[in-house]
């Protein structure tokens, strides 16, 4: 009878990912778009067994003094929206550049409407993708 092996490291346990949605620094925060949206996260998540998402929903005049804090305390959220122009503009260095997950999942962008997509899109980096 062969000895039995000993496993060098513990099995992986793979831990299901939250992803924080922060909602308020644009428009999603009022009553009225609160409740879709929380229905296509419940949707998503009945759908979904290693990643959950959650939106968190703060109230606009709140909202960016919230997602500096977050920023500062090394909580990010995982996402961030809908936005404007105008918040692209106020928080552009804090945004990741989207790019290589679109190239990467070989996304198809012709889904959407081409102005929409350009207003995402700079020079330096892509922002985000359109809502519609």
């Amino acid at each position: 009878m062969a000895p039995t092996e000993v496993p060098t490291k513990p099995p992986e346990i793979k831990e299901k990912v939250k992803v924080v949605i922060l909602v308020g620094l644009g428009t999603g925060s009022a009553p009225e778009q609160m409740g879709p949206q929380e229905a296509l996260a419940e949707e998503f998540n009945a759908t979904h067994d290693d990643i959950e998402i959650e939106f968190l929903f703060v109230p606009y005049e709140e909202s960016r003094d919230r997602y500096l804090a977050m920023l500062v305390g090394g909580t990010p959220p995982g996402l961030v929206g809908p936005v404007g122009v105008e918040t692209h503009a106020e928080f552009f260095d804090t945004w990741a550049d989207i790019t290589p997950f679109i190239y990467g999942e070989k996304y198809d962008m012709s889904d959407f409407y081409g102005p929409t997509v350009e207003l995402t899109q700079y020079p330096e980096k892509n922002l985000g993708l359109p809502l519609c």
